[in-house]
């Protein structure tokens, strides 16, 4: 019976990451209304970097990562995610979309971490609960800073792995982020030709 819940628990977690992903794209895309601002290329570029760098130093299960990006994050996969979403709505200055869309994010992914953080608990454990009193579930902000001061004084801990990056699709991330803000850049110029309805526009006629 365990295993049969174990296997429907991470169905639904499949499932939640494809759904979620496929539910964002129609509401970004009508909010799309110009050409994607810097600010916004900024948040999805250090979102698709963080993802990157995180891809290169994970070691999926075998051991506890707490190199790289998880000096600062015991979730920078995630979290990366997060910043490529909402950096969407940035570029086209829709903040209260990209609070909408963060929020929803976090929700989604709180019910996926869940259940992987009670599986590291029990495959590591003390030095599991010892990690998460270090690093705070998605950002720390003064362990990103001990960890840009390291870096900026030439301090490396060499937790980047090239072969690792290419076997966990590293490259994804970076694909990704390029192909949203092609796609913004061509939604953008479409709109000078074919009037594409907004969110806001649709609640007017509907409220």
């Amino acid at each position: 019976m365990h295993s049969i819940r174990q296997f429907f628990r991470r169905e639904l977690r499949g499932k939640l990451r494809v759904w979620g992903s496929w539910l964002l794209v129609p509401l970004i895309l009508i909010n799309i209304h110009q050409e994607p601002a810097i600010a916004g290329i900024l948040v999805i570029a250090f979102g698709a970097l963080l993802r990157t760098w995180a891809s290169g130093t994970l070691r999926k299960e075998s051991t506890l990562c707490t190199e790289g990006p998880y000096k600062f994050s015991r979730n920078p996969l995630y979290l990366g995610s997060i910043l490529i979403v909402v950096g969407v709505p940035i570029s086209q200055n829709q903040w209260w979309l990209s609070l909408f869309l963060f929020l929803a994010s976090a929700f989604l992914i709180r019910l996926i971490i869940g259940a992987e953080e009670q599986v590291l608990k029990e495959k590591f454990g003390q030095a599991y609960a010892l990690y998460c009193q270090r690093v705070r579930r998605f950002f720390s902000f003064p362990a990103f800073v001990r960890t840009l001061y390291q870096r900026a004084r030439g301090v490396r801990d060499h937790s980047f792995n090239f072969a690792l990056w290419k076997k966990n699709k590293g490259w994804e991330p970076l694909l990704v982020s390029a192909s949203v803000v092609l796609v913004t850049y061509l939604v953008a110029e479409l709109q000078e030709h074919i009037d594409l309805p907004s969110t806001a526009s649709v609640f007017s006629k509907v409220f």
